[in-house]
C-alpha cells in the first residue's frame, strides 16, 4: 500500500513539474530569447513557429528525464512519458498561441 501511495504522489509531483516547465517556457522573455537565438539560423529555418514549438517540447522532454534521474535515479517510465504527451497535447493550442504572439511582433 505504501508503494502505491508513493507512486500516486510521484505522479502528481511529476504532473505538476511538467506544467511548471511548460509555464516557465511560455514566459514572453523566454520565448523572445529563444526566437533571438533561432534567428541566427534564419536561412535554414522554414517555420519559426514550428521550431519554437519543438523547442518547448524538447525542453519539457529533457526536464522529465532530468527530474526522474535526479529524484528517482531512473529514467521516466513509459506511462510517465505518455502522461507528458497528454499534457503537451492538452496545452498545444495554448503553446502555439503564445509562440505566435512572440513571433508576430
Amino acid at each position: 500500500m505504501r508503494h502505491f501511495l508513493q507512486m500516486m504522489k510521484m505522479e502528481a509531483t511529476l504532473r505538476g513539474y511538467v506544467e511548471q516547465v511548460i509555464d516557465e517556457g511560455l514566459k514572453t522573455e523566454v520565448l523572445e530569447n529563444a526566437l533571438e537565438f533561432l534567428k541566427r539560423f534564419e536561412p535554414l529555418v522554414k517555420s519559426e513557429t514550428d521550431v519554437m514549438f519543438g523547442h518547448v517540447i524538447g525542453t519539457v522532454r529533457m526536464s522529465i528525464f532530468y527530474y526522474a534521474l535526479a529524484l528517482y535515479h531512473r529514467t521516466p517510465t513509459e506511462e510517465e512519458l505518455n502522461d507528458v504527451c497528454e499534457i503537451m497535447q492538452r496545452r498545444a493550442q495554448e503553446i502555439k498561441s503564445k509562440i505566435l504572439m512572440v513571433t508576430m511582433k
